[in-house]
């Protein structure tokens, strides 16, 4: 009976490690994908390469301004590239796995440039699996 009750088991403890193994997985892809922006923006931006780690339905909003895909492709070109220099740090990341496509990433980020310990501000990213790679959906700064 011991046996048995034991087999029962066996595949819900198999999924639960399953699980558990593939949210690892997927914090690590989304921290990966978080600190690809966070570099993305120190020095010079590349846009193509920026706008790469955004879906095409990307929400945003710019100095309360919402904006789409290209409306933030616009708002770099326009008001960011050549006139804005960053040397930006990621710190006290925390992701959320929402399900095996959907992650969030919250984090703060530091002008390596300016005071030490001086957070220039809370960054979520609301990040999703898109034609099998994960792409930012939403951001959401303070």
């Amino acid at each position: 009976m011991k046996y048995l009750l034991l087999l029962l088991l066996l595949p819900t403890i198999s999924i639960s490690c399953k699980e558990e193994s593939n949210n690892e997985l997927i914090k690590s892809q989304a921290s990966q994908l978080a600190s690809e922006w966070t570099e993305a923006w120190n020095g010079n931006i590349n846009v193509d390469h920026m706008m790469s780690l955004h879906h095409p339905e990307l929400q945003y909003y710019w100095h309360n301004n919402p904006l789409t895909y290209n409306g933030f492709k616009k708002v770099l070109e326009e008001y960011i590239v050549g006139h804005e220099h960053y040397n930006l740090e990621l710190v006290n990341e925390v992701v959320t796995v929402m399900d095996n496509n959907n992650a969030i990433v919250g984090f703060q980020l530091i002008d390596k440039g300016k005071a030490p310990d001086s957070a220039e501000g809370a960054f979520t990213l609301v990040i999703t699996r898109y034609k099998s790679k994960w792409k930012i959906i939403h951001i959401h700064e303070s």
